[in-house]
């Protein structure tokens, strides 16, 4: 099915959703943006209300193509599963969601679980990442939860537009500039040595996620924000440390070592009228850090200042640049090339920022909003966290090939007893 041709609106793809396609044709990471409700719907009526509100909202229909272009799947390709199950198996029906190879032309779909005895349920957003990543995911998921509250949701038929091809950064006209760029990511990388952890195996096709959702009420996510501030620091690069610092003790069992840190970024503009959904553009800033224990707040306070400086930089956007990706046309030479990058990459840490989130037109009855998204071969643990009503919710990916379940739980304690 990878040249499936399906009439409607369509654009050739970015740089940055050609990887993403080809990174889902190698190893799925199939984006899934969360909404936890204090109430159950009947399964059928959710199912109706998904189609309803596919009919009218072209980013539920996208999807991409063989031919590397993002297409308006249509209605006929309408995607939703429901299950009445405890909440305590809702972490598995999710792995099992995340864990499963799809076909390309597969729209946005959705995942509903109620547990009826318990008076709560959840709906699961996911889809390819090349379509779904960034803000828009969680923004339409709250227009969906609108939408079953009775509340009007503006029709959107226009396909998302690509982001401007115009030069930003000085290293995309100015090759002198680029090598310095890169000259000085190659010292700093030399510089600080070896990564942990230092025995990482080498990836497969085999994966057996494991998913942990962490948390933290509402004193909590203060108390969390006022201690970072009172360091000099931003909420972000602390929960960031927070994460390399309990990979080091509860993987890697040292007190100080080299780690490296991905940061994946939302650089899609925001969508200029509301008849036409932002495109997804989710670049990543990758950098090296010495993480000691004793320095934890040193830490955090680099991760901040580098972060923000690479992006000033283009750092993210030079991601994609250095894949070589942009003049790729064909979907097989692309996987290859990306597959390959994949085992070549050296083991990191990802740790997302989706940010925080409005809940003014909410019904009371949404509790929290989170996301997920499955680590890579090479990555050790993915992270992200996102701020709904004040409280700070986040979810860690590991893979029981690469980071046994024992290990597993202890980084949650040990992530937990940093922030806490």
């Amino acid at each position: 099915m990878n040249n499936v041709r399906v009439p409607g609106a369509s654009r050739p793809m970015t740089t940055a959703e050609k990887y993403y396609a080809f990174l889902d044709r190698t190893w799925p990471t199939h984006p899934m943006m969360a909404a936890d409700l204090d109430r159950c719907f009947p399964v059928e009526w959710v199912e109706d209300r998904w189609r309803a509100f596919c009919a009218r909202r072209i980013y539920t229909r996208l999807m991409p193509t063989g031919d590397l272009t993002i297409v308006d799947g249509g209605t006929a390709r309408f995607d939703f599963s429901g299950k009445v199950t405890p909440t305590d198996r809702w972490p598995d029906e999710v792995v099992r969601e995340a864990d499963t190879a799809r076909q390309l032309e597969r729209v946005i779909g959705c995942l509903y679980l109620a547990s009826p005895s318990e008076g709560v349920s959840r709906l699961v957003v996911g889809g390819h990442h090349s379509v779904l990543d960034g803000r828009g995911g969680v923004e339409e998921l709250q227009r969906f939860v609108r939408f079953l509250d009775g509340q009007d949701v503006q029709t959107q038929d226009q396909i998302s537009l690509t982001p401007s091809s115009g030069s930003r950064f000085a290293w995309e006209t100015d090759r002198s500039v680029l090598l310095d760029v890169l000259g000085k990511m190659r010292a700093r990388n030399e510089e600080l040595g070896e990564l942990h952890p230092l025995d990482w195996p080498v990836g497969d096709s085999t994966r057996r996620s494991r998913l942990a959702e962490v948390p933290f009420g509402t004193h909590e996510s203060s108390a969390l924000v006022t201690r970072a501030r009172a360091e000099g620091a931003r909420p972000f690069a602390t929960v960031a440390g927070a994460c390399l610092l309990a990979v080091a003790r509860a993987v890697c069992a040292v007190e100080r070592g080299t780690f490296q840190l991905n940061v994946p970024a939302d650089r899609g503009a925001r969508a200029t009228g509301r008849d036409v959904p932002p495109a997804m553009n989710v670049g990543v800033v990758s950098r090296r850090y010495t993480v000691a224990v004793d320095d934890r707040w040193e830490l955090v306070r680099e991760i901040a200042s580098t972060v923000r400086a690479a992006l000033e930089h283009g750092e993210a956007e030079l991601f994609f640049f250095l894949s070589r990706l942009e003049n790729v046309k064909d979907l097989s030479s692309g996987v290859d090339r990306v597959a390959r990058a994949i085992v070549a990459a050296p083991p990191a840490v990802s740790v997302t920022n989706v940010g925080v989130f409005d809940h003014e037109s909410d019904p009371a009855w949404l509790r929290r909003l989170w996301t997920y998204l499955a680590p890579t071969p090479n990555q050790v643990i993915s992270y992200s966290c996102l701020s709904y009503r004040g409280r700070v919710s986040s979810t860690l990916w590991t893979d029981d090939l690469r980071v046994t379940p024992g290990r597993a739980e202890s980084l949650v304690d040990e992530y937990r007893g940093l922030l806490l």
